[in-house]
């Protein structure tokens, strides 16, 4: 019977994508850049899907900062203890990120909290 691989995102944000993103490659992980517009794929024209650039702010923002740490069916526990060692060394060498990401999440956070339910 074939084998069914599934995937789970493991999203982050980076102040400094580019950067990040070449870090992990330098050690051998390749970090996922599936969202990087509202609109996807980039290459279409986003009036194709009656969007302006603008309409969605928050989406916008994001976009230009999540990455995905890798995270599927095929990663051992040696891989995963691999992620985590260059994500906790990258946030020692940039500390900067440590406190973008505290911030990010304090906001998003609060942003939830303060929406209406249901």
């Amino acid at each position: 019977s074939p084998k069914i691989f599934f995937s789970k995102l493991v999203d982050l944000v980076a102040k400094d994508r580019e950067r990040m993103t070449s870090v992990f490659a330098r050690r051998g992980i390749e970090l996922g850049r599936w969202f990087d517009y509202p609109v996807s794929p980039v290459s279409i024209d986003p009036s194709a899907y009656n969007y302006t650039p603008g309409q969605c702010p928050t989406a916008e923002q994001v976009s230009r900062h999540i990455v995905n740490l890798p995270a599927h069916a095929r990663l051992t526990a040696r891989d995963l203890e691999n992620v985590c060692a260059v994500l906790h060394q990258y946030l020692k060498d940039f500390p900067e990120e440590r406190d973008f990401i505290s911030a990010w999440t304090e906001q998003a956070n609060a942003s939830a909290a303060a929406e209406p339910r249901a």
